[in-house]
């Protein structure tokens, strides 16, 4: 059967056509679902590839914003090949890409011959789910929904987090405040706030936990993993799938999250390419 790749400047109709073939791993898939529903309901600049093979789709991938490198999903080698050779035809600047480390590597090494450039692995992740409640002793305070009046603290410790992760430039203060009015961030307090915990609206089924930060002078007293605890557990009971994405290089976090109850699903890699 051929393969074709189909492309899109819009995201609703890539979304309509990949949907049911991405639906079919929604957690190794959320971050492309998330990207989708979020640039659909407040449009960005992006680029977007459906690949099928006969009538079915088999592959996916997306570039938004335009500056950013490409999202894959998981995809057969040679569906790969065909997704490279078409983009590579469209002369986008590609800076890197994300994917499970099979799909990341297989693209950057197609992406490395068609282009006769370099390609460096930079940043290792483990993608966890939540697979029980985990009932823990937790440490001292509460959790707690955060409300309007968080909106200067959690705009700076947002700050810091982009700073200390290598996140993306945005305008920090409204997306904070965009997400206190959807209810996505948690606090804990002990005697004042002391860390907080950012989720994604739910997608299919998942919720994604997005940030979770302690600022230096609370750290190493249990606060981040008694609120990723708490709140987690209480998505599972809404009957929702919590995931999240771990840094491979930070053994902390790592032994913290599979402590509560996550359970590591794929690796993942991000390759930058390096031009001659």
């Amino acid at each position: 059967m051929s393969i074709s790749v189909f492309y899109f400047e819009t995201p609703l109709p890539a979304y309509e056509m990949a949907k049911s073939f991405l639906e079919q791993r929604p957690i190794l898939n959320n971050l492309n679902l998330t990207l989708l529903e979020e640039r659909i309901s407040k449009p960005q600049p992006g680029r977007y590839w459906v690949v099928t093979k006969g009538e079915d789709v088999v592959g996916f991938s997306l570039q938004s914003p335009l500056n950013y490198g490409i999202n894959l999903a998981f995809m057969d080698g040679e569906i790969i090949s065909e997704l490279v050779k078409f983009i590579a035809l469209q002369k986008f600047d590609i800076p890197f890409v994300n994917g499970d480390s099979l799909s990341a590597s297989l693209f950057a090494g197609y992406w490395t011959e068609s282009h006769n450039s370099g390609a460096i692995p930079e940043l290792g992740m483990r993608i966890y789910e939540k697979e029980k409640q985990n009932p823990i002793e937790h440490t001292n305070g509460t959790m707690r929904q955060a409300v309007d009046e968080d909106l200067d603290l959690l705009t700076s410790w947002t700050k810091e987090f982009i700073e200390a992760t290598g996140g993306l430039n945005t305008d920090v203060r409204d997306v904070v405040k965009a997400r206190l009015k959807e209810e996505r961030f948690w606090i804990w307090e002990d005697k004042g706030p002391v860390s907080f915990v950012c989720i994604s609206n739910p997608v299919h089924g998942v919720v994604r936990v997005q940030m979770v930060f302690t600022p230096k002078a609370e750290r190493g007293k249990l606060y981040a993993r008694s609120c990723v605890n708490e709140l987690s557990n209480s998505l599972l009971l809404k009957n929702q799938r919590v995931m999240l994405y771990a840094d491979l290089g930070n053994p902390i976090s790592n032994f913290v999250f599979r402590s509560v109850g996550f359970g590591s699903k794929v690796d993942c890699l991000k390759y930058v390419f390096v031009k001659k």
